[in-house]
């Protein structure tokens, strides 16, 4: 009797002990795991995107919020992921057509956007269409704007893609008066060709935070992997 008790004793003790090991295991996989949906801890996620344009990775500012739209029955199929920054209130001039003057109000907007879109604009357009068109119709309509001013025109490889990048300062639709005069909206944007797709990842924001809106710009493009 007291050997079958030792024995009981024995293999419980060996059960309680596996039970530790598996227990042990699943939380240290659930820590991993929790540390890899945070990506990292500089302040970025990582996203995988995988639709019937594109698919394709990158990380992105922690504290953008995502959304998702597409349109692949469109006249230009196209599916753009949109990351949205802060949203804080601010001060707008606007004309009032019932008065005739031109009021102060005070409301609520985001600070700044980047969108990530594939495009098939050759569905369209033909095969003959290419980023470098894109780029051309994108500057011709900011030129008509009265504060349109080119920053910049040059090459960007992204993914071991060669592409075109412009950065730019623009009117706003309701300009926003600032004591230097008005604070005009800030684009980043790169353009290149892939897979007969145009690819475009482009950052707009308020003139006074732009500093920061390309470091965020650039941390995509640097993290940005096309994928098979």
């Amino acid at each position: 009797m007291k050997k079958s008790t030792a024995l009981i004793r024995r293999h419980m003790k060996r059960i309680l002990n596996h039970q530790l090991v598996v227990f042990t295991s699943i939380c240290v996989a659930v820590i991993l795991l929790l540390l890899g949906c945070n990506s990292s801890s500089d302040g970025y996620k990582q996203i995988t995107v995988n639709n019937e344009l594109g698919h394709y990775s990158f990380e992105y500012p922690s504290h953008y919020k995502r959304n998702f739209v597409d349109n692949f029955d469109f006249k230009v199929p196209y599916a753009t992921l949109v990351l949205e920054g802060p949203v804080k209130s601010e001060e707008a001039e606007v004309f009032d057509p019932n008065t005739g003057e031109i009021k102060t109000v005070v409301g609520k907007r985001g600070t700044s956007v980047i969108y990530i879109g594939v495009s098939n604009y050759k569905v369209y357009f033909g095969e003959s269409y290419s980023a470098t068109d894109k780029i051309e119709g994108v500057l011709e309509d900011m030129a008509k704007w009265a504060n349109f001013k080119l920053l910049e025109r040059s090459p960007l490889t992204v993914s071991g893609v060669e592409g075109e990048m412009i950065v730019y300062l623009v009117d706003k639709l309701m300009p926003i008066p600032v004591e230097d005069g008005k604070n005009l909206l800030y684009v980043r944007a790169v353009y290149f060709d892939y897979q007969n797709l145009t690819w475009e990842i482009e950052a707009k924001c308020n003139q006074d935070i732009q500093e920061q809106v390309k470091a965020d710009f650039d941390h995509i493009i640097q993290t940005f992997k096309i994928l098979e």
